[in-house]
């Protein structure tokens, strides 16, 4: 750090220490995450203080200035931050203390990790403090709260330890640059590694059950607090979790990694590591929510929920950014990174960008304003359809029924199927649970997304209940139920816009990196605009665009594909000035849908049943930030993305 501000106060300390011509004495060194303020020569302490800083050397006062150099180590660190302010406090001439100088950077945080993860690391900073004509500087600091050497040379040992016994593990994918083909080829630890997965209780081989990142993915109970820290409660297998207390919320952990995503030579590649990799992007610990939110509790007090055992709710952009409030300011709807992640994980997993041939999740379920009641009925559980209109339906689904068309439900909302038997040759009864409802003339059937934990079933790390290829079935992703498919689920830090006049138009997609400051659909100067233009054009999705600010976000920007090339995912531009993001897709139209598949021209204000939504950690803006690896870690780096392709490579699994 070239230099600091010396704040208001400091500046009156230089001049009583000139007129006492007494010595400068530096208490502490302290950092935190706060963002700094446009004026800070007036802050009298760190806009959000963290943890003391080890002061190392004070060299001796030159040209009116001296040097600081200070460490900060993973020691004591619970939860990992970014550090992006330090301030230097020092005794006043009334024997107390205040904050004498201060430096912010922001742009280029640096991350503490919390002590006991896998990579444990100490920055060092040089801070380099106007003291005027000051000609002594002492340091008197309190050892009790600061980490020691011997503190430290352990922390370095045990990171030198286990890199000598750890190989850095990178698993990836990739693709001739421009090649049309979905499966990709496996390369550095992936090759000859299989990734099945499985239906129902069914037991299948998964060597990434026991790779990292993939294998540290885990449901846990827990909640944010506010200042935003999440908290876990109790994990899968430990005494107190629960999948169906609506006090206790359900979400996938995934732990912190390495990733690269982007051209490399003559190839595309999709890699993760447990380990830094000089071109790979830091991804801290996230949590998003394993099940689709439900408003649960009384009419005037509903609450949104993540858990198993009900049925998800609908509402527009809006109407979720106000409804998920309820839970408190820091809690938002689903993030672009939390999208994302499932995406590249699965491809990498899978090895192909076409996941839906893996896993086709609920997108083929019938939803058809034809499917009418042949015959009125009054107190059943059933409805008469024709036998070719019946076959499109299982067991297990969830349907609605309406006396006007197959999109409202003012007859049963929320039924579940329950058996399916013929009449006749040409006639199929739907049995359906709850109470006996009438039938009237012209009553209509539709689908509706499964209940919430339909695929708890699943009994390996991914899969389906009843098969993986009908697309009729719920399906499990490493802990979260239904990633893409059985539901649109809306994105709640972006917004699309459409720019210019007709003829002319440029698309693009606008970041919020707190999504606190949602505004009711407004793009405004919270919003980054992201550096690529998106495409033009609705079709399949070709190629992604990236920002090398915000890497976590690649919509569509060129598309091209088909349903069998390529992302093999639909795109949908924006047709108004500014629109919702939808991500995923829904249970029906088959094979429009997966992970990278974003419907991009819906009101925020537009609601639909098939609109949802999935809770997620409203993570502090620092969070935000392109995620690198922070300057100052002492973690060697290993290999070079380039050199690390003499790794044999083998076709996706």
């Amino acid at each position: 750090m070239d230099g600091s501000i010396t704040t208001n106060k400091g500046i009156a300390l230089i001049g009583k220490l000139l007129a006492q011509k007494g010595a400068l004495q530096i208490t502490r060194v302290a950092v935190g995450d706060g963002t700094p303020p446009a004026s800070p020569a007036t802050l009298n302490a760190l806009v959000h203080e963290l943890k003391n800083a080890t002061i190392e050397s004070v060299d001796s006062p030159k040209n009116g200035e001296a040097k600081i150099v200070v460490t900060v180590s993973s020691i004591g660190v619970t939860q990992g931050f970014f550090v992006k302010e330090i301030g230097v406090f020092a005794k006043d001439t009334d024997g107390k203390e205040i904050l004498y100088a201060y430096a912010g950077f922001s742009d280029n945080p640096q991350w503490i990790r919390p002590e006991g993860t896998a990579i444990t690391n100490v920055a060092t900073y040089d801070i380099n403090t106007i003291i005027d004509r000051v000609s002594e500087v002492k340091v008197t600091i309190d050892p009790s709260s600061l980490a020691t050497k011997a503190d430290l040379t352990k922390l370095d040992d045990r990171i030198s330890a286990l890199e000598r016994k750890e190989h850095v593990k990178i698993y990836g994918v990739r693709w001739p640059k421009g090649a049309s083909a979905s499966k990709g080829e496996r390369i550095y630890d992936s090759v000859g590694m299989t990734a099945e997965a499985g239906v129902g209780s069914q037991t299948v081989t998964n060597d990434f059950d026991k790779a990292y990142p993939f294998a540290g993915r885990r449901r846990c109970n827990g909640y944010r607090d506010a200042d935003r820290t999440f908290h876990v409660t109790a994990y899968e297998g430990e005494p107190g979790y629960t999948t169906n207390d609506p006090a206790k919320l359900v979400y996938v952990e995934t732990p912190e990694f390495y990733y690269f995503d982007g051209i490399d030579g003559d190839y595309e590649v999709m890699a993760v590591s447990t380990y830094p990799v000089p071109g790979f992007e830091f991804m801290p610990r996230t949590y998003s929510a394993a099940y689709l939110v439900a408003m649960e509790g009384e009419t005037d007090s509903k609450k949104p929920t993540s858990r198993s055992g009900v049925f998800s709710d609908y509402n527009s952009l809006n109407g979720w950014a106000t409804d998920i409030k309820k839970l408190g300011s820091q809690y938002t709807g689903m993030l672009a990174v939390d999208n994302y992640i499932d995406g590249l994980l699965m491809m990498i997993e899978f090895g192909t960008k076409d996941t839906q041939t893996v896993i086709m999740g609920a997108c083929s379920l019938p939803y058809d304003n034809n499917h009418v009641a042949l015959a009125a009925e009054t107190g059943v559980n059933r409805i008469l359809l024709t036998k070719a209109q019946a076959a499109g339906y299982v067991v297990g689904q969830t349907v609605s029924l309406d006396s006007n068309n197959y999109y409202s439900e003012n007859v049963a909302k929320n039924r579940i199927i329950t058996k399916i038997e013929d009449k006749s040759t040409d006639q199929t009864y739907i049995y359906f649970d709850g109470a006996a409802v009438n039938i009237p003339e012209g009553c209509h059937i539709g689908s509706r997304p499964w209940v919430n934990g339909a695929a708890d079933v699943v009994a390996a790390s991914s899969g389906s209940t009843v098969d993986n290829t009908s697309g009729k079935y719920p399906f499990i992703y490493r802990g979260k139920e239904n990633p893409y498919a059985n539901a649109w689920v809306n994105v709640a830090d972006v917004l699309a816009t459409r720019e210019g006049s007709e003829g002319n138009y440029k698309y693009y997609m606008n970041y919020l990196p707190d999504p606190t400051k949602y505004a009711g659909g407004t793009v405004s100067s919270d919003y980054v605009k992201l550096s690529y233009e998106m495409s033009k054009d609705g079709g399949y999705v070709k190629e992604l665009g990236k920002d090398k600010r915000y890497p976590f976000i690649r919509m569509t920007s060129v598309v091209g594909g088909s349903s069998t090339t390529y992302y093999a995912d639909y795109y949908w531009p924006a047709q108004s000035a500014v629109c919702a993001v939808i991500a995923g897709g829904i249970l029906v139209t088959g094979r429009y849908y997966g992970p990278r598949s974003f419907h991009c021209d819906v009101a925020p204000s537009n609601s639909n049943w098939n609109r949802r939504a999935r809770l997620s950690l409203c993570v502090p803006i620092n969070y935000c930030t392109p995620f690198r690896r922070p300057r100052g870690s002492r973690t060697r780096r290993t290999g070079r993305l380039a050199t690390r392709q003499k790794y044999a490579t083998s076709g996706g699994s």
